[in-house]
């Protein structure tokens, strides 16, 4: 009955970015979250590494949700 509210997305480093498309999610509804990330931002380490992005919400289970993507990073390909 309760509305899902986003608040805030964060990302543990710069070099990636995050964007929900609706801050206010009804139940068992959906939206789709855009992970950016950016290789020329610094030098990367060579082969693979993670990002986390930060969702704070209203929901007093899972304040703060985590998605944690997996970049694989090929020099020169």
């Amino acid at each position: 009955s309760d509305l899902l509210t986003i608040g805030d997305i964060t990302t543990s480093c710069s070099c990636t970015s995050a964007k929900i498309d609706d801050k206010s999610i009804p139940p068992g509804g959906e939206t789709t979250l855009t992970v950016y990330f950016d290789p020329n931002f610094h030098s990367e380490p060579i082969d693979i590494f993670r990002r986390t992005v930060f969702i704070p919400t209203n929901d007093k289970t899972t304040p703060e949700a985590e998605v944690v993507i997996q970049v694989g990073i090929k020099e020169g390909k």
